[in-house]
């Protein structure tokens, strides 16, 4: 029998982490958000297939995206 992974985070349609750690799938998760590469997908935590927590694709990193993106 497989064992089946807790946690996942997917970069858009990549799945970049899969397993049964809660922190380390967490870390993963944040640091996408700041990885230059995944600016333009969707990031999103889940947890037995369901979404926990998610990050938009950053403003003006979109090809077809005209807005400029602000610093706050």
């Amino acid at each position: 029998m497989q064992q089946q992974n807790d946690f996942e985070v997917r970069a858009g349609k990549e799945c970049i982490y899969t397993g049964n750690n809660a922190k380390e799938a967490h870390e993963v998760f944040k640091a996408a958000a700041l990885k230059p590469e995944y600016y333009d997908r969707t990031n999103d935590l889940l947890y037995k297939g369901r979404l926990v927590a998610g990050f938009k694709e950053r403003i003006g990193y979109r090809p077809t995206d005209n807005r400029q993106q602000t610093d706050l």
